[in-house]
């Protein structure tokens, strides 16, 4: 059998696994890279850039469809919408393949699994196989998804990616869990016009954002026509005579039903360690996922888990981050990153950035905290978007006035919450927040505005004329 030799094999070509290669390329490095299905991951074809494609052509469509001053009727095909996701899609993974193969990267097709802590065989896609040695190893598979109760068939109970591959627009549709991704979701085919119901057992939608944030997005969201039930369990799913879908939910009035066209189950993930041989090198794991130390490194030495595979997180970010750390781990000098604070993003409409405590967060660790608010019905930039609902709020130490946390629901939030990232990253307060000089009219105005707001002294809006 053929053989091959590098000095670091990583398994998983998502963003955590490339971005890994890259850097250890870049260093010097000779680099293996194995991807059993398609380079780029869950990121990049099954997850962020085909749902947020989805999202840009469904506001798009949902704002043309409501003008005030556009006359007559605007009909979707919804077929080119989803031949612009696949073309995105494709254009990305090609030029990550092509960054890779021009810093040196060998790129395998095929699935590979441990021999040893050194050797791993890679049963290519043509059937033959090789032995690949490195003398690091890092696992970058991701996660899967578990339905469970449920079961998908891809037709009429729907997985995330099956969602992704419809060729027909669904007329009614409910999404069972209210995370980010069943929010999400819900965002894209309400745009498009499908009737959505969002189904959440909790108390709230999107239980790990900051409290205010989420009940004023179940707010919004019901004005756009989503029906949003909450302490609802869904329970079973049965065909009904018409071919629609039955869906039984337990409420706190006791057991109902509806009737829709397609159901969808985000589900729950766990970490995608199947066929990897992981038995044969002693590969700890815990609760479904691979343990890793504060060092991304595994029970065995020099291998490490970086990206969704080790469980401390579901962020492409976070992934891309860990990849470049687990590298600098062994190759000399590591950028000194906070993993706590990693942005939170949630691609509604309007959209969610977050970073760092909740107000409840904060106050159940006993600190002292003072908030700085600033609504966008008081944003002029908001105002000539058309999308003046949300807020940008601030968690401040009462004492040192330092930022404990930001949370944003407004227009392009995603973007907005990387000023909060980099502010707490050098440690910056509410007095350097106010002492910035920001473009107007501009969004990020708004941190501007909140900071003042602690002392109750923003320029744009008074507390008592607008609702907070």
């Amino acid at each position: 059998m053929e053989r091959r030799v590098f000095d670091l094999v990583v398994l998983g070509g998502g963003p955590g696994g490339y971005s890994s290669a890259l850097r250890a390329a870049m260093k010097g490095l000779k680099v293996c890279l194995i991807e059993r299905e398609r380079l780029g991951g869950t990121c990049l074809n099954w997850g962020c850039f085909p749902t947020k494609s989805l999202i840009h052509d469904s506001q798009l469509f949902s704002e043309l469809r409501s003008s005030e001053y556009l006359e007559g009727e605007i009909k979707l095909n919804f077929e080119k919408v989803m031949e612009r996701k696949d073309k995105v899609i494709h254009n990305l993974v090609n030029g990550i393949e092509t960054i890779l193969i021009n810093r040196g990267v060998m790129i395998i097709e095929g699935n590979g699994r441990f021999v040893d802590s050194k050797n791993l065989i890679v049963k290519k896609k043509d059937g033959s196989e090789v032995t690949i040695s490195g003398g690091r190893m890092i696992i970058s598979t991701g996660a899967l998804l578990d339905p469970s109760p449920f079961r998908t068939d891809g037709e009429r109970t729907l997985s995330s990616r099956d969602a992704l591959s419809l060729k027909e627009l669904p007329r009614s549709l409910a999404i069972v869990g209210c995370g980010r991704r069943g929010v999400e979701f819900g965002t894209i085919f309400r745009g498009f016009g499908c009737e959505v119901v969002l189904v959440e057992k909790g108390d709230r939608i999107l239980q790990q954002e900051d409290v205010e944030i989420s009940h004023r997005l179940r707010r919004i969201l019901t004005m756009k026509g989503i029906k949003v039930m909450i302490h609802t369990e869904a329970v079973d799913a049965k065909i009904s005579d018409k071919g629609k879908i039955i869906l039984s939910l337990n409420t706190k009035k006791g057991l109902e039903q509806i009737e829709v066209e397609k159901v969808l189950i985000p589900g729950r993930r766990f970490g995608n360690i199947e066929d990897l041989g992981l038995e044969n090198v002693r590969i700890a794991l815990q609760d479904g996922f691979i343990r890793v130390n504060e060092n991304l490194e595994t029970s065995v030495s020099g291998t490490y888990g970086v990206g969704d595979v080790n469980g401390k997180g579901f962020l492409a970010h976070k992934a891309l981050v860990e990849g470049i750390l687990s590298v600098d781990q062994f190759t000399g000098k590591s950028m000194k990153i906070d993993l706590r604070l990693l942005p939170r993003c949630t691609y509604t409409s309007p959209e969610i950035g977050s970073i760092g405590l909740t107000q409840k967060e904060a106050e159940e660790r006993g600190e002292e905290i003072e908030a700085g608010k600033f609504p966008m019905a008081a944003s002029g930039r908001a105002a000539t978007l058309g999308q003046d609902q949300g807020i940008l709020k601030i968690i401040f130490g009462k004492r040192y006035g330092e930022i404990l946390g930001v949370h944003i629901l407004a227009p392009q939030a995603t973007e907005l919450i990387s000023i909060a990232s980099l502010a707490m990253r050098n440690e910056m307060g509410v007095e350097e927040l106010k002492a910035a000089v920001y473009a107007h009219p501009t969004l990020s105005e708004a941190f501007f505005e909140a900071a003042l707001d602690m002392k109750g002294e923003a320029i744009h809006f008074l507390k008592s004329g607008v609702e907070l």
